[in-house]
């Protein structure tokens, strides 16, 4: 009589789970299991982030990106999104083969621009599979980070007077990126607002005085705007509106 002990036992389990687990590999040889697809990668932008570091308002200034393509698939490129409306886009091609590249350049209009931007693009893509025809679509996103410096600051941003009362205020206008800016001209097209272009000499900033005058303001008037024309030293011009409200409670704190 065989007589099994814990041991034999022991060694005959080990046995069978071997057997099952070579069973398990062999069957999933066979149904493919052990094979897996690789992911569709798609487009990959080198770089993907691009530092155009600073510069002074009004200049135009271009990120290069190249898409490359690392599938074995053709890529369709449907369009480029641009975040901002001071960013253009350009393609050298739409198409790219597996393996194969292509070069997209986004342009920056940087005027009327100031400070620190951070820029993005989508590019939108698809691929069709080459068994099924199946249209896929696929989203890369790229980035541009500028730091643009303006031709000259201003404050107040926004004026206000209380319809009771006679008052005056100045705008300043301080050159920045500029060394020097000129007020060619400071309208106010309400009868009850009145505007003077003030002369520093010793100061490189420009002023201007707005009044207003309740006796010549009627409550269906509205408000104005006040409205500038300045000249920089490389002979750019440009425009400020600056909005001035009338209160017929007082100005608020």
């Amino acid at each position: 009589m065989l007589k099994i002990t814990n041991a034999t036992s022991f060694r005959f389990g080990l046995v069978f789970l071997g057997i099952a687990l070579a069973s398990l590999i062999v069957l999933g040889g066979l149904l493919g299991f052990g094979e897996r697809e690789t992911p569709f990668q798609g487009l990959v932008a080198e770089p993907s982030r691009i530092d155009l570091g600073t510069f002074h308002e009004g200049q135009l200034k271009t990120g290069r990106f190249f898409l490359k393509n690392h599938s074995d698939k053709t890529v369709q490129i449907v369009s480029v999104a641009a975040s901002c409306g001071c960013t253009t886009s350009s393609l050298d091609r739409r198409e790219i083969a597996g393996g194969d590249s292509a070069t997209l350049e986004l342009l920056l209009d940087s005027s009327g621009k100031s400070g620190k931007l951070l820029l993005q693009a989508t590019v939108n893509y698809q691929t069709t599979d080459p068994v099924t025809k199946n249209i896929q679509y696929f989203h890369l996103p790229v980035e541009m980070r500028v730091e643009i410096i303006p031709d000259y600051e201003y404050s107040p941003r926004e004026m206000a007077f209380d319809s009771n009362r006679s008052a005056k205020t100045q705008v300043v206008f301080h050159p920045v990126g500029s060394k020097s800016i000129e007020i060619k001209q400071a309208k106010l097209l309400k009868p009850f607002l009145f505007t003077e272009i003030l002369s520093v000499d010793s100061s490189p900033d420009q002023r201007i005085e707005v009044s207003f005058s309740p006796e010549n303001y009627e409550s269906d008037m509205g408000n104005g705007i006040l409205i500038v024309e300045i000249l920089t030293e490389t002979g750019k011009e440009s425009r400020v509106e600056i909005p001035v409200k009338i209160s017929e409670k007082g100005v608020s704190p």
